[in-house]
């Protein structure tokens, strides 16, 4: 899984600007105006679902690199894009150890234990060796 970066979520492609063709070809700038606008709702709403969150991740990071490359050069819709985030989207639950942070330290079994200076330290009798 892999997740998806700030970076690829900001991006914004600045071209030179064109004056609008007299013979009826769409301008440029006008579309990367209209992708750039949809990209940022897009952005908007990767934040409102919570995507950006630390328990998101993305199945096919390389697939959305595709996707919005694609976007970016207009082969794909902003919809396409927005469906295929939405599929590749997963939420993974960070596992954390039971006993890390639970007052195991000194109790007799834990890890700390078996270091064999935690009782010394729970009880106040770590010492440096030095004179201070």
């Amino acid at each position: 899984m892999m997740k998806m970066s700030h970076a690829m979520m900001g991006m914004a492609v600045c071209l030179p600007s064109r004056a609008p063709s007299p013979h009826g070809v769409p301008n440029p700038r006008a579309a990367i105006q209209q992708r750039l606008g949809e990209l940022e709702a897009m952005r908007g709403e990767f934040k409102r679902q919570r995507y950006d969150d630390v328990h998101s991740a993305f199945a096919d990071g390389a697939l959305l690199e595709v996707m919005l490359q694609e976007f970016l050069g207009g082969l794909v819709s902003a919809d396409n894009l927005w469906r295929t985030i939405q599929q590749q989207h997963q939420v993974s639950r960070i596992r954390s150890d039971p006993i890390f942070g639970s007052g195991e330290f000194g109790r007799p079994g834990s890890i700390w234990q078996v270091a064999g200076w935690a009782a010394d330290v729970a009880k106040g009798g770590f010492r440096t060796g030095g004179d201070f």
